[in-house]
């Protein structure tokens, strides 16, 4: 097993992901070196050179950006299936709720980074009404 610094161009926050979207099998983990939260701390990879080589900063970038996005539509549907029940034919939607439902489908046309994605309010939830039992009226 092998050290691997994180590279310039490569985010903290997608270090690890990156390189365990692109081979967890090499991957064995993340440790830090030095005082963390100072200028003397760093993340190491633990990289297993015999399953592959060492990915380069653009293979990291390229497999966080698609991760994020990932990521990004698997929190969206979530959030749309959680009203999906408010579609039927015998509910009512409100309006605020049909502008929540087309902010979310509208996300990947709307934004062109994952990291920028600024998610909706649920109309409903400030509300005191659970949105996860189909007989509440609104």
């Amino acid at each position: 097993m092998a050290e691997y610094k994180r590279p310039e161009g490569v985010a903290v926050n997608d270090f690890g992901f990156a390189l365990s979207t692109i081979n967890s099998g090499a991957f064995g983990g993340l440790e830090g070196k030095g005082k963390y939260g100072t200028d003397s701390y760093e993340q190491i990879a633990v990289w297993d050179d015999d399953v592959a080589d060492f990915p380069t900063v653009e293979e990291m970038q390229s497999a966080a950006f698609s991760g994020n996005w990932k990521r990004v539509r698997t929190q969206r549907a979530k959030l749309l299936a959680e009203t999906d029940w408010m579609a039927n034919s015998d509910v009512t939607m409100s309006a605020e709720m049909t502008t929540y439902r087309q902010t979310l489908r509208d996300i990947p046309q709307t934004y062109t980074e994952p990291t920028d994605v600024v998610w909706p309010t649920n109309p409903h939830v400030e509300s005191d009404v659970d949105i996860h039992h189909p007989y509440n009226t609104v």
